[in-house]
């Protein structure tokens, strides 16, 4: 008799340590399935989340960079819809004069003297910028 409820006794003990260990392993799993919490993208992002987190860390530049552009302090405080295909043109051919990775700091550069990127011009910069992003990952 004694030999039964042992054996019982041991049954339940076996039942109970494979129930916790089968728990940790079900939480342990549920950890790993679980995906990162991302990170919010702002609405105007381009999708080239590589780009937002270069630009991310410019922003935080407070330092006027020049790139042969001193010629556009002269456009400080217009409002980006209102220059003229000739003022565009000015600055399209600083844009595509620069290296590829040089880009967002120009943008940084402008920003801080207060100067707007024609608004055709920011689409196109987002664009050589992502192509950038892409050759470089693709290397």
């Amino acid at each position: 008799m004694e030999i039964i409820i042992g054996t019982i006794v041991f049954l339940f003990l076996l039942l109970a340590v494979g129930i916790v260990i089968s728990v940790r392993f079900r939480e342990k799993k549920n950890e790993v399935e679980k995906p990162e919490k991302q990170k919010e993208v702002p609405s105007d992002c381009c999708g080239a989340h590589e780009v937002c987190d270069v630009d991310e860390l410019i922003q935080k530049s407070t330092e006027i960079v020049y790139f042969e552009d001193e010629d556009l302090d002269q456009y400080s405080e217009i409002v980006e819809s209102e220059y003229t295909d000739n003022q565009i043109e000015e600055f399209r051919e600083i844009l595509y004069t620069l290296q590829s990775y040089e880009i967002t700091a120009w943008i940084k550069s402008l920003e801080l003297r207060t100067i707007n990127l024609p608004a055709i011009l920011k689409q196109e910069s987002r664009q050589l910028i992502s192509e950038h992003i892409s050759n470089r990952i693709a290397s």
